[in-house]
């Protein structure tokens, strides 16, 4: 399991884990969301994702579907058979709606297809910790 923590000091800072199998992927998306004062923490497989989810308290899951060992399908009805309280967006890029309905079944709390924007990602990791909180 790879764990790393971008250098943010002050207040609450949200957690947010990014798990693809692509470290590009993860840099990419860890890039698009600098400046946001969340901490950072990286998985490269579904394995990584139960174990970090079951270990820490995790704010928002940004998941890939096609990934090593446990796949993304795998580890939403992980979250949603233990009734965890992790908030999740998928980032991926097979778009097919018979996809997003399985992954909104499964209890995603959004889409986004892959490289997601900015603004997109952004809004959606921002949003559903907001829900997570009551906001």
């Amino acid at each position: 399991v790879s764990i790393m923590n971008d250098n943010v000091t002050s207040g609450f800072n949200p957690t947010v884990l990014i798990v693809d199998d692509s470290m590009l992927s993860r840099k990419l998306i860890a890039e698009l969301l600098n400046g946001e004062d969340f901490r950072i923490i990286f998985g490269k497989s579904g394995k990584d994702a139960i174990e970090i989810i079951s270990d820490i308290q995790v704010d928002c899951l940004l998941l890939d579907l096609l990934i090593p060992d446990i796949d993304g399908f795998q580890v939403l009805e992980y979250i949603q058979k233990n009734s965890l309280d992790v908030p999740s967006i998928i980032i991926s890029a097979d778009i097919q709606e018979t996809t997003r309905k399985r992954v909104e079944s499964l209890g995603a709390y959004g889409f986004l297809n892959k490289p997601p924007k900015r603004e997109d990602l952004v809004k959606a990791v921002k949003d559903s910790i907001s829900k997570k909180f009551g906001g």
